[in-house]
């Protein structure tokens, strides 16, 4: 309680000054926690000890230090306390007093020639745990005392990683100036331009990127690039200043997830027309086969979509596990949007098909009857002028095992068949010239009913 006389009196009594209580504080470190500085300085010349650390490992001069006490902080480096002394999870004064963004006691400690690289048990550093905090004042003190910027933790962050994620843009501002490595990556293959692109940070994006930045280097887990994640979180400002830096539009995960993917999938409109115009890859196609214009039609997103098809996005590309595009389209929650849509770029693509026209010939007239193959070629092209065409046929052949699924599914019956390819797929079987009919020629609803057999007498 700082009653100065009443201390007097116990010590002039040989009161023991440093006695503990159960958890190890002293009489020296209450005094110092409360900032009592006459009852300090009577403690210490009745011999208190200075460096007397509760169970925990805090030292009288931690706790002034974290608390900001300059001047019981000044008595006890007087005192000889120990400006090193770490508490059980290695932390010093020196760390505390940074963390707290308590600047004269830095200049004090580090006066006293505190080790401005000692770490924490976890590798923490001062001037990490001052950049995370953004105590710039602090930062700057420390890199003049020569504290190591390139410093990493135990998981490999650095204080410009940190501070980057951070968002603390003078902190990034002075470590870049003091020569920190830009591309310095944790374990996990994340750095300060990965981690300020996935928080949201577009000046600091911007300074790193200047500061000579790799824009391409990948995280290690899944592969994402700070393109990938920018684009992801929907940051247009962040995505614009990668692509200006010859970020790699292409670079894909692991699992071959590009940048124009995973807009696409979130509905990111802006970033997603940004890529295309950057020249991404509207067909780049996932591990499993999924493209920037199947995941778009999956997850309805049929704005996206129209724009990824303007870009000439292929309608017509399968999955891995076979699977067409109208087949996500018919699972996906704006499903009649996206059916009605390919069905739409089917028909545009028709009119887009040049088809041969029949050529008249006065010769025809002969009496000899054509060939079955002249007369499939002519069955062909006069299905093709009916609009019978490749682009069609396939879509509409897709359509039959989506058709197939949902009548199984409502019938809850495995035994029913959709037969042949769906509507005018059909015409398109007669396009090898040989006269014969393909086995998927028309569609029909085949249920296979189980019952008893029946045998004719007599046979």
């Amino acid at each position: 309680n700082g009653h100065r006389q009443i201390v007097d009196l116990l010590i002039k009594a040989q009161a023991d000054v440093n006695l503990q209580r159960n958890t190890g504080s002293s009489p020296l470190y209450i005094a110092s926690q409360n900032n009592h500085l006459q009852v300090v300085a009577l403690l210490i010349k009745a011999q208190a000890r200075v460096n007397l650390q509760k169970s925990t490992g805090e030292s009288p001069l931690y706790i002034a230090s974290q608390n900001g006490h300059i001047q019981v902080v000044d008595a006890l480096i007087k005192a000889q306390a120990d400006v090193n002394l770490q508490t059980r999870n290695g932390s010093t004064s020196l760390h505390i007093s940074s963390q707290e963004g308590h600047l004269t006691v830095v200049k004090a400690l580090i006066r006293a020639q505190a080790d401005v690289n000692r770490s924490k048990n976890l590798g923490e550093t001062p001037i990490k745990i001052a950049s995370e905090a953004g105590h710039l004042n602090v930062v700057n003190m420390l890199i003049k005392a020569h504290a190591d910027v390139n410093a990493s933790g135990y998981a490999g962050s650095t204080p410009l990683d940190i501070a980057s994620q951070n968002g603390h843009q003078e902190v990034v501002a002075s470590l870049i100036k003091a020569q920190a490595n830009v591309d310095l990556q944790r374990h996990t293959g994340v750095t300060p331009l990965y981690t300020a692109s996935q928080r949201g940070h577009p000046q600091i994006v911007d300074m790193l990127i200047k500061a000579g930045a790799d824009v391409n280097l990948q995280e290690k887990v899944q592969g994402p690039s700070p393109l990938y994640i920018a684009s992801q979180n929907g940051c247009q400002t962040i995505v614009d200043s990668l692509i200006k830096a010859q970020a790699d539009v292409n670079l894909r995960e692991f699992d071959g997830c590009s940048p124009l993917y995973i807009a696409s999938q979130n509905g990111h409109l802006p970033i997603v027309d940004s890529l295309i115009k950057a020249q991404a890859d509207v067909n780049l196609q996932r591990s499993d086969g999924m493209s920037p214009l199947d995941i778009a039609f999956h997850t309805g997103r049929i704005q996206v979509a129209n724009l990824l098809v303007s870009a000439l996005a292929d309608v017509h590309l399968r999955q891995s596990n076979g699977k067409w595009q109208i087949e996500t389209a018919t699972n996906a929650p704006k499903a009649s949007d996206s059916i009605d849509m390919l069905f739409d770029l089917s028909l545009s693509e028709e009119e887009d098909e040049t088809v041969p026209s029949l050529e008249t010939d006065s010769e025809s007239d002969c009496s000899t009857p054509p060939d079955d193959t002249e007369l499939s070629r002519q069955l062909y092209l006069a299905l093709s002028q009916a609009g019978f065409v490749n682009s069609r046929a396939a879509l509409q052949s897709a359509a039959a095992d989506v058709l197939q699924e949902i009548l199984r599914k409502r019938l809850e019956n495995e035994d029913q068949f959709v037969v042949g390819s769906f509507s005018e797929g059909w015409g398109n079987s007669l396009k090898t010239l040989d006269g014969r009919t393909d086995i998927a020629s028309d569609i029909d609803v085949l249920s296979l009913t189980q019952g008893r057999m029946y045998h004719l007498k007599g046979i």
